[in-house]
């Protein structure tokens, strides 16, 4: 058996991700004759006669086989990673949706690396053509219909703005590309030009989003009603009259009153009977709802409320089987599956705290292609362990030992602790959003290290006399030298290559000015204590500076700050040392 595929709407706020799917909603309510659709919990089905019936000439001639579509009903990327399945989201398709007059915006981008993430097939509504200068909006569901009837100034201003778009998706890596002229739909993304506000450009949507699932997608879509069944938690809820429900996605197999649900959990799977299964009325606002139909059993794909005991540690996201021939088994494999994802096994990481189970995952992954390590990760408040585990982390790499809370906030007594210990919190609702603002922090705190580190030690350098530039023999010795590596800092102690000490760094100047430091490259003038030209220092000498045991291994212990040629120039300084002493710097 097909199921219908699952559809998930993204896009940036206000570029009208839910007027557009309204849209869609409504034109199929008013094509009801046609098979009308299903309101169901966090979903609506449309089935392929209403969409027949929408697209009209669009589809005509195409042998669609498919039962319709199931659209998730909450639109944007958090419900979007909410509903999962193992290792991705339920969602076989999407629509992301791009305001075709502000182009791609921050949770545009987002979308797009969500679904990268993911390997979720999508296709972009580019909406709001409505709002394009001198377009005039058409009473026809086509937008090659209403194109028909533009003038040419309408049709080039919108084509301008197409290839503004396209352009901003390939600086991210996508070849987009008008429907009307692609050939190669798993090489180029589809963009269709859409109204939510007058309909244009929905039946080239359900026309496209159909034609590419029956397409690409059938062995996906094949499920057996007589397996188990298998979704995930949309939402938990506490219904008048009902108790404590949870809302799912059903995306395989069939879920019947009377099945035992087993549920992963941060900890430990739930188990429970369901003891009802309830439907909205037919056409009826499922967000407002209160009336529901009794329902015995249920194929995927399918949104539905379920009512069972034991329902209040139950998080949402969280993946369930239903009616598993070995419960047992079942629970291992959904604990172990939520357990491979909430610790990891890095000893140094970033604690992580989502809203979601979804959520969750595709922040790792994305952390992960950041190359930021993670140590634990969870859902909900951040709280005092991961204070304290942050804390810990933060001892061996001060840059890692911060928690990341996506749509969470910290408890009191977690703010508190972080204070306390210096933990940073970083909180935001868009995932690069965080990546970004601790990208920007790492980098002021290493550099705030670097500079507290260096502030006070010698760095190392290699410096050569310069022919005919001895200016002053001595009290003190002014020399002119070259900078052959590393960084001269005023007041460094010099040594020759016996490792003779010859005196300080008094005071260096560059083409008259005085300076405190000088880098590879630069020839300065220096004027140098105790030592005597001819006698202690002669031209073309190569000189050193004088590190310390103790400043050796400050500076290896931070090397990630030192620039390649002072780590040369530290390990031939190291060479020196053992002249006299074999251990030094072990």
């Amino acid at each position: 058996m097909i199921r219908q595929p699952i559809i998930a709407v993204l896009g940036h706020v206000d570029h009208g991700k839910t007027t557009l799917l309204d849209k869609i909603r409504g034109t199929a309510v008013q094509a009801k004759e046609a098979g009308g659709i299903t309101q169901q919990i966090g979903a609506t089905e449309i089935p392929i006669n209403t969409i027949k019936q929408i697209c009209g000439k669009t589809i005509t001639g195409k042998n669609l086989t498919i039962p319709g579509l199931l659209f998730i009903d909450t639109p944007g990327h958090e419900a979007f990673t909410t509903l999962r399945e193992r290792g991705g989201s339920i969602a076989d398709m999407a629509v992301l949706v791009i305001d075709v007059n502000a182009g791609v915006q921050p949770q545009t981008r987002e979308s797009i690396r969500i679904l990268k993430t993911f390997k979720v097939p999508f296709i972009i509504a580019l909406n709001k053509i409505d709002n394009i200068n001198a377009w005039r909006k058409q009473e026809t569901l086509s937008y090659a219909e209403s194109e028909k009837k533009q003038s040419n100034n309408a049709k080039e201003n919108l084509q301008m703005r197409v290839y503004e778009i396209m352009e901003q998706l390939a600086d991210r890596g996508f070849d987009a590309d008008m429907y009307t002229q692609i050939e190669d739909y798993t090489k180029t993304i589809a963009l269709v030009p859409t109204s939510g506000i007058s309909g244009e450009g929905i039946s080239e949507i359900l026309m496209l989003l159909s034609g590419l699932s029956q397409k690409y997608l059938t062995n996906k879509l094949e499920i057996n009603t007589n397996s188990e069944g298998k979704g995930s938690i949309l939402e938990i809820k506490e219904e008048k009259g009902l108790g404590l429900t949870i809302d799912v996605i059903l995306y395989d197999g069939t879920l019947s009153v009377g099945d035992t649900l087993i549920i992963a959990g941060e900890k430990k799977a739930t188990k429970t009977k369901i003891k009802a299964l309830l439907k909205p009325a037919p056409l009826t606002e499922l967000r407002q709802t209160k009336k529901y139909e009794h329902a015995q059993s249920v194929s995927a794909a399918a949104g539905i409320k379920i009512m069972a005991p034991n329902l209040d540690n139950i998080i949402s996201g969280m993946p369930f089987i239903s009616g598993a021939e070995n419960e047992e088994k079942a629970i291992k494999e959904l604990e172990q599956e939520i357990q491979n994802l909430l610790v990891e096994k890095e000893e140094k990481g970033i604690i992580l705290r989502a809203e979601s189970i979804g959520s969750l995952e595709a922040l790792v992954k994305l952390l992960k292609e950041n190359k930021i390590p993670v140590k634990k990760a969870g859902v909900g408040t951040v709280n005092k362990t991961d204070v304290i585990l942050a804390a810990g982390v933060k001892e061996k790499d001060n840059a890692l030992g911060v928690v990341f809370a996506f749509n969470e906030t910290a408890n009191y007594h977690a703010k508190e602790l972080s204070e306390k210990l210096g933990v940073k919190i970083f909180q935001a609702n868009i995932i690069y959003h965080l990546i970004e603002e601790y990208e920007l922090w790492k980098t002021r705190k290493l550099n705030e290290e670097k500079t507290a580190v260096f502030s006070k030690i010698t760095r190392p350098a290699r410096i050569k006399i310069v022919s005919g530039c001895i200016f002053r023999q001595c009290n003190p010795c002014i020399v002119g030298v070259e900078i052959m590596e590393g960084i001269l800092k005023n007041n460094s102690e010099i040594i020759n290559e016996e490792g003779k000490i010859l005196g300080n760094v008094k005071g260096m100047q560059n083409e008259g000015e005085k300076i405190v430091e000088a880098k590879a490259g630069e020839e300065i003038a220096i004027s140098l204590t105790r030592a005597k030209a001819g006698k202690d220092v002669c031209e073309e000498e190569i000189l050193y500076t004088n590190i310390n045991e103790n400043e050796y291994k400050i500076l290896m212990k931070n090397k990630q700050h030192l620039r390649g040629d002072e780590l040369n120039v530290l390990e031939k300084i190291k060479e020196i040392k053992q002249k006299t002493n074999r251990i030094w710097g072990l």
